[in-house]
């Protein structure tokens, strides 16, 4: 079952997922050009993902040995810091109610990466740049839009344009410019960092857990391998066979739309 409800299973399957290989990613020339050019000059790469999907994890792990990656940086609440700073140092993951989100940005498959990043040498960084406290107004903006430029501005305030750092994050907050929902978290990066880029997934069939196993359709065709290539001029991340992830889970901390019940 991939909702994940005991700590010790949590720990388990963490150290399990320890040993899964990274992907082979095949990175066209043109986008690999793109790619650096972006971390060159803005010490930033953004990338666009559905939340609990199993490949994710590996996909950090194959980006941070083909671009050099110095830092992953996650749609994580900053709340966790220091939890997860000790179980990379340490290897004993203590509990936490936010690691029990549910809704499929932390996996077991992220919980090894970040332990596998740390024992790198030099070790690769990692930065939460999300928060469980409602962030400050932005004049005339809605509260979507708050939390958005406050996550860009943790990201900006952390790190210099010379330390090359992903930033994963849900599809919703990595586009460059303003959508329906109001200013992406992208747009208010790109605009401190021009020259900026985002990759874009393409998934094919599959699943994923947020909340709930929930199937993913696409009419665009499935992807024959991971691949990252330009279209138009913007990368984009062919993803075949998405996975379901191991994901921390407990309806009675955390329920779709409301409020933690304790924190």
């Amino acid at each position: 079952m991939p909702a994940v409800t005991d700590l010790t299973d949590l720990r388990s399957l963490t150290d399990a997922a320890r040993a899964a290989p990274s992907l082979d990613i095949q990175l066209d020339a043109d986008a690999e050009s793109a790619l650096n050019a972006s971390l060159d000059r803005t010490g930033l790469l953004l990338l666009g993902e559905m939340h609990g999907v199993r490949q994710t994890p590996r996909i950090i792990a194959a980006l941070v040995e083909l671009l050099d990656i110095e830092t992953v940086a996650l749609e994580w609440p900053e709340q966790l810091t220091p939890t997860i700073n000790s179980y990379r140092t340490s290897g004993d993951l203590d509990d936490h109610d936010l690691l029990w989100l549910g809704d499929g940005r932390l996996t077991t498959g992220h919980l090894a990466l970040l332990r596998n990043l740390a024992d790198r040498d030099p070790a690769v960084g990692w930065l939460a740049f999300d928060s469980w406290t409602m962030p400050p107004e932005v004049p005339g903006e809605s509260q979507w839009t708050a939390r958005d430029h406050a996550m860009a501005r943790r990201i900006l305030d952390q790190y210099e344009p010379h330390r090359r750092t992903l930033v994963m994050a849900g599809s919703a907050h990595t586009p460059l410019a303003r959508t329906d929902n109001g200013v992406p978290m992208g747009d208010w990066l790109s605009r401190a960092r021009p020259g900026l880029a985002s990759i874009e997934v393409n998934y094919g069939d599959g699943t994923l857990f947020n909340f709930d196993t929930i199937p993913l359709r696409t009419s665009r065709g499935k992807p024959a391998d991971f691949r990252i290539r330009m279209d138009e001029g913007r990368p984009v991340l062919d993803h075949p066979g998405p996975v379901e992830a191991d994901v921390p889970y407990r309806p009675d901390l955390f329920t779709l739309g409301e409020p933690p019940k304790r924190y």
